[in-house]
């Protein structure tokens, strides 16, 4: 009997911890300037909760990706990526908006 508490304990433990851990976002420390859009994605672990915009020239493409930073702080804080030509060239903090 001891040793079923000790194990519920243990699981509600694991199980409170992991939901805080899926509350914040992607770590952007990992990524860096010139990596291309598909090893980002990779590298975060997870796809962009949206695509802020794309613009396509004769030869050029810019594309703009958005992550949600974290949900747990007022307003929600997003990062977002600046792609040109499929690499990446800026990115950075973007609060309280949100494009879906």
């Amino acid at each position: 009997m001891k040793t079923s508490i000790k194990l519920l304990s243990i699981m509600v433990i694991v199980l409170f911890l992991s939901s805080c851990a899926a509350l914040r976002g992607p770590d952007m420390t990992k990524i860096s300037m010139g990596m291309d859009k598909e090893t980002v994605i990779a590298t975060l672990k997870r796809k962009p909760e949206s695509v802020i915009g794309t613009k396509k020239y004769s030869r050029e493409t810019e594309e703009i990706l958005q992550y949600v930073h974290q949900i747990n702080t007022t307003p929600v804080e997003y990062d977002w990526l600046f792609f040109y030509n499929n690499k990446l060239v800026q990115y950075g903090r973007s609060m309280g908006i949100l494009i879906k």
